[in-house]
């Protein structure tokens, strides 16, 4: 069930949205002036983007009732030794001056270890996370060096954990035992996305949204710079961080993904 507070949000984002949209005819001219900078184009166009995101993880779990904190940091080497699978994808669709946005992020890890205590002698744990970014925008500047959108949408995080102890004295008396939990939210989102051009090649561009709903505050930013390899390709290197603010009664749970992103995109 979605949280009264996230489907606030989401309107007032789309209310924000629309009323940009709305007023957009003030700042461009009437249908039929000739405007020699505008590229807009009224077709329809879908570029595909593989955003290999070199992220770290760290996740801050304080319950105010009881004054217990915890922080856990997982690095890039621990993700890349126990990744499983990842799936990170996007697209931007656009007709003229309206586009959609999607960006998911999801994966899965696992690993086992020996335990510290004598209890039990082995750990088994796997950690599974999916993000997804959903934002429509509007392209309120479009020229041949700039362009500018207003962006609207969700985001969602799902994460869950599977915790399992086996063997040792007492593993090998009452068997495996073993925890799991999981976080999900939903989110409205309100942002900007800029590219600017410096040659017919090289360009640059930062993406950056803020928002709320089931989260008391999730928001991203995103810079890159970028080279057209062929017609139709482009390759981006660039830094991202994504961060959540999440509370659960007495609980609060921060969770941030950040480091390096190199992105793929293919134009059709």
């Amino acid at each position: 069930m979605v949280h009264f507070r996230t489907l606030f949000a989401l309107v007032f984002s789309f209310g924000v949205f629309l009323s940009a949209t709305a007023g957009a005819g003030d700042y461009f001219p009437a249908k039929g002036a000739v405007v020699e900078t505008a590229v807009i184009d009224d077709g329809f166009e879908f570029d595909f983007k593989f955003n290999g995101w070199l992220a770290q993880l760290n996740t801050n779990v304080s319950n105010t009732r009881i004054g217990y904190e915890d922080n856990i940091f997982i690095g890039l080497g621990d993700i890349l030794g126990n990744l499983d699978w990842m799936l990170p994808v996007g697209a931007d669709l656009r007709k003229g001056r309206v586009g959609f946005l999607p960006d998911i992020v999801a994966m899965k890890l696992s690993g086992a270890s020996p335990t510290p205590r004598r209890l039990f002698a082995r750990m088994d744990a796997s950690l599974k996370l999916l993000t997804a970014n959903l934002p429509f925008y509007y392209r309120v500047v479009d020229d041949e060096d700039l362009q500018l959108d207003l962006l609207a949408g969700a985001r969602f995080l799902w994460v869950e954990s599977d915790v399992t102890v086996s063997g040792g004295a007492l593993g090998s008396v009452i068997g495996p035992a073993g925890a799991q939990g999981n976080i999900q939210s939903w989110n409205a989102i309100a942002g900007i996305r800029a590219q600017q051009q410096i040659n017919d090649k090289i360009f640059t561009s930062i993406y950056a949204d803020m928002g709320t709903g089931e989260a008391d505050l999730t928001w991203q930013v995103q810079a890159d710079i970028g080279i057209r390899m062929k017609e139709n390709m482009i390759m981006s290197v660039g830094y991202r961080y994504l961060t959540f603010d999440l509370s659960r009664r007495a609980t609060n749970v921060g969770l941030t993904s950040s480091g390096p992103i190199i992105v793929t995109t293919w134009e059709f």
